[in-house]
Formats: structure tokens, sequence, C-alpha cells
């Protein structure tokens, strides 16, 4: 029997379902008006840091701080989103199902040990490395680049080659990149991307002390969770040898917290308007 034009529209899955969007709950448009707010908070943080920034320094020394901040925090963002990919097929909960006093899961189903422990070594860790091998091989021509640079006095804040080159090499000028930045360098990296799991776990574990569900939005936490742990991590090896690897870090710290949130908020609100996430968070 050969159903009617109605009955086969109503089997049909509406545009806005194909494209991975679904009807909001009341407190989920709530939640939606919050992303868009949040959204345009950040956009305006960033042009007002980049106006800061032009007003005190100038354009050259923001987008050098733009690169810092992205580089710095790489192993973090390739870490998250490796938790994630590992984490889908780990059975294993971090907590092990055990519940707090409050009756609640310490993390949740949602934190494994394998995305804990392989999401930051098969991609934080790897894929980082490979970008900054780029500037290692690169070195003699983005030496000479940025030095020629701050001879024309193109930076105002980056007058000097050692307020950069740890960035790139883990050391100053005045050591070898391989045989000492280079081991700094990997530490570092192991640091921000298992920093930022740990990061992570940790604003886990208050969602479930707040009654926040797994895939629920815990507004600002849910975008600098993870940083605060790789910047923290991040930081030991400039605590350990200041003369080595000092970081002129208060602009680059500044900048990573607003793109970062930016960009997360940003992307997620982009996804979800174009139809290929079901909320905006």
């Amino acid at each position: 029997m050969v159903s009617s034009n109605s009955e086969r529209t109503q089997d049909l899955p509406t545009i806005r379902q194909r494209n991975g969007k679904r009807p909001l709950t009341q407190d989920e448009e709530h939640q939606k008006h919050i992303a868009y707010k949040i959204a345009l908070f950040f956009g305006i943080l960033i042009l007002t840091f980049l106006f800061i920034i032009m007003s005190i320094y100038n354009f050259y020394d923001w987008v050098a701080t733009l690169v810092f901040s992205l580089l710095w925090i790489c192993p973090g963002y390739f870490a998250n989103a490796g938790m994630f990919a590992a984490g889908r097929k780990g059975t294993r909960c971090v907590d092990g199902g055990r519940t707090c006093r409050d009756g609640r899961p310490i993390f949740g189903q949602g934190k494994t040990w394998r995305g804990l422990l392989l999401g930051p070594l098969m991609y934080g860790v790897p894929i980082s490395l490979g970008i900054y091998l780029i500037f290692f091989l690169a070195h003699d021509p983005l030496f000479e680049f940025l030095t020629t640079a701050q001879s024309l006095s193109v930076y105002k804040f980056y007058t000097n080659i050692d307020r950069m080159a740890p960035y790139f090499w883990g050391c100053t000028t005045g050591y070898n990149i391989w045989l000492v930045g280079f081991p700094i360098l990997m530490l570092r990296i192991f640091l921000v991307a298992y920093g930022a799991a740990l990061g992570d776990l940790i604003a886990a574990f208050f969602k479930r002390r707040l009654n926040i569900g797994r895939g629920q939005p815990f507004w600002i936490v849910d975008q600098l969770d993870f940083q605060l742990g790789a910047v923290l991590f991040g930081c030991i090896p400039s605590l350990l040898w200041p003369a080595i690897t000092p970081l002129h870090f208060w602009p680059v710290v500044v900048h990573m917290f607003l793109i970062t949130a930016a960009i997360h908020i940003i992307a997620n609100v982009t996804v979800y308007k174009v139809g290929l996430k079901a909320v905006p968070w």
C-alpha cells in the first residue's frame, strides 16, 4: 500500500533535524541566548585587547602575541580534542563509577582513563611536536627575519630576540636549540597537554558537585578549564630554568584566554547556526 504524501512527510526528518538541529527545550533556549551574549562579549574583549596592545605597543606586537599564544596552548587544544576522540572507545571511568557524599559521580562516565591518558599522548604531544619542528627546521631564515625586524624597530614590546626565541625554540639564543631547547620544549609540550587534561578533569568534578549534567554548559569554566591547567603546568620549565627559557608572559596569557574562549563559543554558535550541531555549546 502506497503511503499518502502527508504520511511520507511525517516519516521524513525535517531540514532542521537533518542538519543536526532539533527543537530546543525552554532551558536550552535560555542557554542559547546566554551563548549568543557571551560570544558577543568575548568578541568585544578581543577587539578591546587589540586596541590596548596597539595603543601601548603596535599591531605587529599584537600579531606576535597572537602567534605565541596559539603556539603555547596548541598542545592543550589537541589534547582536549584527543581526549574526546580517544575516550569514545574507553570503558573504564576515571572515578570507577564511585560517587561523592552528595550521591553524584565524582567525575562522571564521560571521563575515562583511555581519554585522559591517550588523548594527550596520541594527539596533543605528536601534533604539537610536528608544528614546532617546522620552526626548528626553519630556524635560520626565521631568526634572520626576526632580528632584521627588530633592528628596524618593527616591534615595541618584543624588542629583544630572547623575548621571542623561547616560544619558537624552547630557549634563549645563548643555548643550542637542539641540545637544550628541544628537550625543554618537549617537556613543555608534555606538561601543557597533560595540564589541559587535568584542568578538564577538575572542572568535571566541580560540574558534578553543582549538579550540571554531562553535555550541559558550565559557562566560562568550560572555555577556560583546560587552559588554566595548561598554563600552570606549562610554566614549570620557566620556573626551573628561568635563565634558559624565560617567558615575558602577561600579554600571551591574556590573549590566550580571550582567544580560546572566543573561538570555543563563537565556533559552537556558528556551527549551530548552520545546522551542524543540535545546541550552540
